[in-house]
């Protein structure tokens, strides 16, 4: 869902791969947290690392520090961003409810609703198959 609402912003010109995201003392240090913060990439506090790099970050090893950068970045805050994902999960006709923008720790995700968000993810940006 994170990669969804990244890709929605993408389509609205709120953001391009380009543009720049700093990251926090805060978030660099998640990243480096393999125990709170599963299979995430170290990334190097107050740097600016471009959207591209992060959805790749995200796509391919799911880390979750560069989930909650760009949830940060596009919403304000992850708690804000997470309200953003239920919302767009009921508009999709999902029953999950997310907790957090990386998926580590407590989430209610059917299969059925995985499946809702890949289908619709394909049909609206199939670049993301490239």
């Amino acid at each position: 869902m994170t990669a969804y609402l990244i890709f929605e912003e993408l389509e609205a010109g709120n953001l391009t791969l380009d543009t720049l995201v700093p990251i926090s003392a805060e978030n660099a240090q998640k990243s480096q947290d393999a125990k709170n913060y599963p299979a995430s990439v170290p990334l190097p506090a107050r740097s600016s690392v471009p959207v591209d790099t992060l959805l790749k970050l995200i796509l391919v090893p799911s880390a979750s520090a560069s989930c909650i950068v760009m949830a940060e970045y596009i919403s304000g805050s992850e708690e804000a961003f997470v309200q953003r994902m239920n919302e767009t999960a009921r508009e999709l006709g999902m029953t999950a409810e997310y907790e957090n923008s990386h998926g580590a720790h407590v989430h209610y995700l059917t299969a059925r609703s995985q499946a809702i968000l890949v289908r619709e993810f394909i049909q609206r940006y199939p670049q993301i198959l490239d």
